[in-house]
């Protein structure tokens, strides 16, 4: 139900505007579709792009898009969208039948046929031309223009020039820094060179603040700045080191060098990484008061070790003594047909639970630091499996006899919903949004229409039993812990799933948005029946209606809300969410969290309102 890591995915799975608004030649515009597809007869599209002091700006690109395109920068390299203006800044190009608005923005170098990212600096800001005027962002647009049987004169476009926040921010060389819009979004990230120095070039005038810091420093915010392009700003600072963790790590009474360490919160959080250095020594920074732990990392020739580390104010010096020990190294021959097994796939268990791997290219077995304990081995090859159980008993080298790949398959049948797909793995993925753990074995089958299906190449042990039967309309399932030692019968029955459907409109009206966003749905953690991450409770609307249906929900409250940040590693573009924001811009669009009972009538949201944010 979420990507595995050895094998192949189952399908579960304002400032005011600084731009003068030129008089526009329009027709009647709309804030929906028309009926016309992109393949109409509509006519072209005509205008003149100049610069803010009137001068015509010759080879900017020109982009007509339809309501599925607004947010984009580019529609191909022979789009019959897309034009470039001429040495007078004149351009004509084909209107889209279902309903448009004109993007001006200068051409990448590199690609042509896609609009330059302003970070990297430009002579004018992405502009739009629509029945609303001419502004520096689609976001502050409100309808589209409709196509026209003849042509459509739009005049002057005059495109904005673009403003700057530079600075240095010392102690991150080549470190990340973000520029943020005032509601927290990041609208540019960026790399600060060796020096600390970085350049947010092409903005819009508004407001923003920089973030930077984190990795290795205490994470900083400066305070917001408001800029235009006759007053760009300047932002410096110094990065604080906050709270030092340092230490050694000592072995039999002498320095342990090459020590993997791992600085983790209370919770199990990663924090830091780090190895000691030739003499076992540590040092770490950027630690904010709390309760950590040291850890040895997993993957070298120390066992397992921790120690308790307080932080217990922001700038304090801590020190910890980590005592370390090896571990033993076990390693085996794995054999199938007679010959070394090259391709199979194996998986260390402690405690029924996966815990390594390690197969060489020579078909052997090296499993190194492992503490004291019963292990077993399970390896699957391409006709059978093997297993072998043993004890470590202390730090040892033990070389374990070879392993017979010569034990059948197991084989787990069932029922589910037609055509669901239906995925065994060792991976611990349920609930679907819990913390999972990975283990090397998965394998799944597709349902036939009677929902009967069949799971070949198993080896015993615990299982995670999962289906999800996108994009029919059942809610997804997980069955967890599934022990398996035969061949055996595995019920996964699915709830027939629920729809919740609405319609995105603008607050300040009620029209329809112009374009496609994305309504997602949160539900409470923990469920099995959750959605999973291939698959979330997301829709995009349809077109500029505004209009979305999120089908195959399990019953139960949750919260919905406008999606803004792509979540998960899908195997379906349309939950990517389109971004209700534009890089390099302060302006943002959102709707207010709205509780929804799924499953306790026909699912109808209604009008969801949407406001318009301009960070000033």
């Amino acid at each position: 139900m979420r990507t595995h890591p050895r094998h192949p995915r189952a399908r579960l799975g304002l400032a005011t505007v600084a731009i003068a608004l030129p008089l526009l030649a329009v027709g009647a515009t709309t804030s929906g579709a028309t009926a016309a597809d992109d393949r109409s007869r509509s006519g072209q599209v005509t205008g003149r792009v100049v610069d803010s002091t009137g001068r015509p700006v010759a080879g900017a690109m020109v982009n007509v898009l339809g309501p599925a395109k607004v947010p984009e920068k580019a529609l191909g390299e022979h789009s019959r969208f897309s034009t470039t203006t001429d040495a007078d800044g004149r351009f004509a190009v084909a209107q889209n039948g279902s309903g448009y608005l004109v993007q001006v923005c200068q051409p990448s170098v590199d690609r042509p046929w896609s609009c330059d990212e302003t970070v990297t600096g430009v002579d004018y800001v992405i502009t739009y031309a629509g029945p609303d005027g001419t502004t520096d962002s689609w976001l502050l647009q409100r309808s589209l223009f409709d196509a026209l049987p003849g042509d459509r004169a739009l005049g002057t476009i005059a495109v904005g020039r673009p403003s700057e926040i530079t600075g240095r921010v010392t102690g991150a060389s080549f470190d990340l820094v973000q520029l943020r819009r005032m509601n927290g979004s990041v609208a540019f990230n960026m790399r600060t060179d060796g020096d600390g120095d970085y350049a947010f070039k092409g903005l819009v005038a508004g407001r923003y603040y920089v973030t930077a810091g984190g990795a290795g420093w205490l994470p900083w915010a400066s305070e917001p700045v408001t800029i235009d392009p006759d007053h760009p700003a300047v932002v410096d600072t110094t990065l604080d080191q906050g709270a030092v963790v340092e230490g050694r790590a000592i072995s039999g009474g002498r320095p342990a060098s090459s020590v993997p360490l791992l600085v983790q919160r209370r919770d199990g959080t990663p924090v830091a990484a780090t190895q000691t250095g030739p003499r076992g020594t540590f040092r770490l920074q950027g630690f904010t008061p709390g309760t950590y732990r040291v850890t040895v990392d997993r993957g070298s020739d120390w066992a397992p070790a921790r120690e308790r580390v307080v932080v217990p104010e922001p700038n304090a010096h801590v020190s910890v003594e980590l005592a370390v020990v090896k571990g033993a190294t076990v390693t085996l021959r794995v054999v199938e047909d007679g010959k070394p097994a090259r391709s199979a796939v194996d998986e260390l268990r402690r405690h029924g639970r996966p815990y390594a791997t390690r197969l060489n290219d020579d078909g052997t077995l090296t499993y190194r630091g492992l503490p004291p304990g019963r292990y077993s081995v399970v390896v699957a090859g391409e006709h059978g499996y093997g297993a072998r159980s043993f004890r470590v008993t202390g730090s040892t080298r033990v070389t374990l006899r070879d392993l017979d790949l010569d034990e059948p398959f197991l084989t787990v049948r069932g029922r589910t919903a037609p055509h669901a797909t239906v995925e065994i793995t060792t991976s611990d993925l349920c609930p679907p949004d819990g913390a999972p753990s990975f283990g090397a074995f998965a394998e799944y089958d597709i349902a036939d229409a009677r929902g009967r299906f069949t799971v070949h190449g198993l080896v015993p042990g615990s299982f995670m039993v999962g289906s999800d039967a996108y994009p029919a309309d059942y809610a997804p399932r997980c069955l967890p812990d599934v022990q398996l030692t035969r061949d055996t019968v595995v019920d996964v029955p699915l709830d027939e799933g629920e729809h919740a459907s609405g319609r995105l409109v603008y607050a300040d009206g009620g029209d329809p948005v112009i374009t496609t966003l994305s309504y997602e749905l949160l539900y409470p953690a923990g469920s099995t029946t959750n959605p999973v991450e291939e698959h979330p409770a997301r829709s995009r609307t349809h077109g500029a209606t505004g209009s979305f249906e999120i089908v195959g929900l399990a019953a139960g409250e949750v919260t919905g809300r406008l999606a803004a940040e792509a979540d998960g590693d899908f195997t379906d573009a349309d939950f990517f969410p389109i971004h209700p924001y534009q890089d390099g811009t302060p302006y943002w669009l959102d709707t207010a969290p709205r509780q929804v009972s799924v499953g306790s009538g026909d699912g109808d949201l209604g009008d969801i309102p949407l406001t318009l944010h301009t960070g000033s």
